[in-house]
């Protein structure tokens, strides 16, 4: 195992602190037995590669085969591990690209910070190539004893962009034999992050919908055909992430799921605001329900962010626009957030999301511009 280490110049290489060198001695270590060694060089590596869990280096693309390697072997330890850190870098980006706060207007760009961005581009492609190019071996792990391996396999699979037909084919035909349910609902995701359109799927995740008991399963199904149908679903579908915001303790498993982004009530909330702009404003109404019935301040802060994205298309307010002007959605929306006390509770949550959209973050302010008053 890891025979071609020493093949490749680790000193002309940099990480997020500098040389590379020490990088093959961090590898190496993730073939220990020990617990304790392997830990302490699995946070030294992932840090070095993928900084921050999302920013990724030189020596990120020569780094994966040999993670690809470690995975292969049964013996290794921690493998869902390896498996997440080769998702995430199939996920990374480029630290400049994400920090430098630039005009919009390209010749105000400087030639070096160009230069730097389009070799951390660079870095970035060569990594995503290099986590793409285990995906064999992804699959095979699929099937793996181990069920943290096998849903890490899932995961890192669903990372890839995008998936040949045949691969999908493969994911597809397991996903209907599925009998483990935490696998079953990966599967779905998966299938869903790769916007599989495949009839075979779609009929199966409206099958999950309408006839699957479990609820979590039921929420994938849901949260799938949102990206799958580009937010165009049926209304049940809609109703089913209606029923994870009211009762998120029903579908609380899901916030241990890889494929989480946040929690069941940030994520369900956001892909409402992902649905067509007729449909999201359909289902506005169903929205305020939830939000004038939870006791919950941050599920009401959530449906707060999640309504205003829809009542005003992803825009900011005009500036210097009156309440008057407003559309009757809009107005209903800003209405129902005014009067709902729950949702104050953490003001410096709800001032967050209402600065967004340039709306007046204090609530007196706020209920002073929905009476037509200045604030």
């Amino acid at each position: 195992m890891l025979e071609n280490l020493n093949q490749i110049d680790w000193e002309r290489l940099t990480h997020a602190y500098g040389s590379a060198k020490d990088i093959p001695q961090q590898i190496f270590k993730l073939t220990s037995k020990d617990e304790k060694i392997w830990w302490s060089s699995f946070g030294k590596l992932s840090n070095y590669i993928l900084y921050r869990d999302k920013y990724i280096f030189e020596a990120t693309s020569y780094t994966v085969p040999f993670l690809i390697e470690l995975v292969k072997k049964e013996q290794t330890l921690n493998r869902e591990h390896l498996l997440e850190l080769l998702a995430g870098i199939s996920n990374g980006t480029s630290y400049q690209l994400t920090h430098q706060r630039l005009s919009s207007m390209q010749e105000n760009y400087s030639e070096i910070y160009l230069q730097e961005v389009h070799k951390e581009l660079e870095w970035v492609e060569r990594a995503k190539e290099a986590v793409a190019k285990g995906i064999s071996v992804y699959y095979q792990l699929v099937h793996d004893p181990d069920l943290a391996v096998r849903e890490a396999a899932i995961y890192t699979l669903a990372s890839v962009k995008w998936l040949k037909e045949d691969m999908l084919h493969q994911l597809r035909e397991k996903m209907l034999i599925e009998t483990n349910p935490l696998i079953l609902t990966n599967l779905i995701f998966a299938l869903g992050t790769q916007r599989d359109k495949h009839e075979q799927t779609v009929n199966f995740l409206n099958d999950c919908i309408e006839k699957n008991e479990e609820p979590l399963i039921q929420l994938a199904a849901a949260m799938a055909l949102v990206h799958i149908q580009e937010g165009k679903v049926h209304d049940r579908t809609i109703q089913v992430l209606i029923d994870a915001i009211r009762d998120p303790d029903r579908v609380s498993a899901y916030d241990n799921l890889l494929f989480a982004s946040i929690d069941v009530i940030h994520d369900t909330t956001w892909l409402f605001s992902q649905l067509s702009h007729e449909q999201a404003i359909q289902s506005l109404p169903l929205l305020q329900d939830v939000f004038n019935r939870t006791n919950n301040a941050l599920v009401a802060v959530e449906l707060t962010r999640a309504m205003l994205m829809i009542a005003f298309n992803k825009k900011r307010v005009l500036q210097g626009i009156r309440f008057h002007e407003l559309t009757e959605e809009q107005q209903k929306t800003l209405q129902c957030i005014a009067e709902n006390h729950v949702a104050w509770e953490f003001n410096v949550n709800m001032a967050e999301v209402l600065r967004d959209f340039r709306l007046p973050c204090d609530c007196e302010k706020f209920r002073l511009f929905i009476r037509g008053k200045e604030w």
